[in-house]
């Protein structure tokens, strides 16, 4: 048994209790093969609530000071975190990510790059950061739009906490976006998808 399957196995029913999560739309969730989640970000509990909600286990691209943080750093890492230099153009991270999606497990972006508490998320496409596009693009993967949903924006021990698993963008959208622009353009699409979700506009089948 990995060291993963350890931590869930101890942690999931005290992490649904304390974070009181519900799941949404989990019948859009590929039962195998790889795929990208892309969601809003709004607190470091986020990793956690969503690899509670998923199926599956999830790996994630995070920022690199985390991971500097011994005992942090040990859980993120068992949890499926990848280290990523928010301040350049992290080649190494990127291609980590490819190659996780290459051995068929699915990954996780955060599209706004950054936690945004408290604020609508239709307020930070300004956040928005293309390498979720980059990523999609050379992998030619299905991309799943997640909304995490609570009160104000932020999530908290024992606050309501909503996961909510959009229909995936299939690999040909993506593969339609062309020109200079088409990693943050495709960033971008699958970010108004979540926004979408987030304003009931959008079905979960």
């Amino acid at each position: 048994m990995s060291v993963y399957n350890v931590i869930y196995a101890l942690f999931s029913g005290i992490v649904k209790l304390l974070f009181r999560i519900h799941t949404h739309g989990a019948e859009n969730v590929p039962a195998e093969g790889a795929y990208i989640i892309c969601t809003n970000h709004t607190t470091f509990a986020d990793p956690i609530v969503l690899s509670d909600s998923s199926p599956r286990r999830i790996f994630y691209l995070g920022k690199q000071e985390l991971f500097k943080i011994p005992v942090v750093s040990s859980f993120l890492k068992a949890l499926g975190g990848i280290p990523v230099d928010r301040n350049k153009g992290d080649v190494a991270a990127i291609k980590k990510a490819i190659s996780v999606i290459g051995d068929g497990c699915p990954l996780c972006v955060f599209a706004q790059g950054t936690r945004c508490p408290g604020v609508d998320i239709e307020t930070t496409y300004d956040k928005l950061k293309p390498g979720l596009g980059l990523i999609a693009s050379k992998t030619g993967v299905p991309v799943l739009p997640v909304y995490i949903r609570t009160k104000k924006n932020r999530v908290k021990m024992l606050r309501r906490t909503d996961v909510y698993y959009g229909a995936p963008v299939m690999p040909d959208e993506i593969a339609a976006f062309a020109g200079r622009d088409k990693y943050a353009e495709i960033t971008k699409c699958v970010f108004s998808k979540i926004c979408d979700i987030k304003n009931g506009e959008a079905s979960l089948t």
